[in-house]
């Protein structure tokens, strides 16, 4: 039987790490920016850990509209088309996000009036 080294594949996890890691150095370089050498390792990482989706978004929100479309949407750079498919599904998980946790609030707030007009002695019998 054959060695198999199939369990030194990188994850899910580290390949996005790897793939954000990437797309920030991409951004940096397209913005005149020093690429910190921390974020050049991380980008030829195969088993990647840091993640860089905070730091690669904020950045991204930070540019001027035009700006940010003219990183993006550079539809000669292959990179450039990776970091728009990356920005339009992250931009989507954004809004779930923002969504569910309004949700969220919303419903923690209707909880914390309706307790409110419970007396003692209900909450006492409810366990609350």
């Amino acid at each position: 039987m054959p060695c198999n080294s199939d369990h030194l594949q990188p994850t899910s996890r580290e390949r996005y790490n790897q793939r954000t890691a990437r797309l920030y150095r991409y951004v940096l370089r397209v913005l005149g920016r020093l690429v910190p050498r921390v974020v050049d390792v991380a980008a030829e990482n195969s088993y990647c850990r840091e993640d860089y989706t905070q730091k690669l978004c904020g950045t991204l929100t930070k540019l001027p509209f035009k700006k940010r479309d003219a990183v993006l949407y550079s539809a000669r750079d292959s990179c450039s088309r990776d970091l728009a498919d990356w920005w339009e599904d992250h931009w989507k998980a954004d809004v779930q996000r923002r969504v569910r946790e309004a949700k969220e609030k919303k419903r923690e707030h209707i909880r914390k009036r309706a307790l409110a007009k419970l007396t003692a002695e209900e909450r006492k019998v409810l366990g609350l």
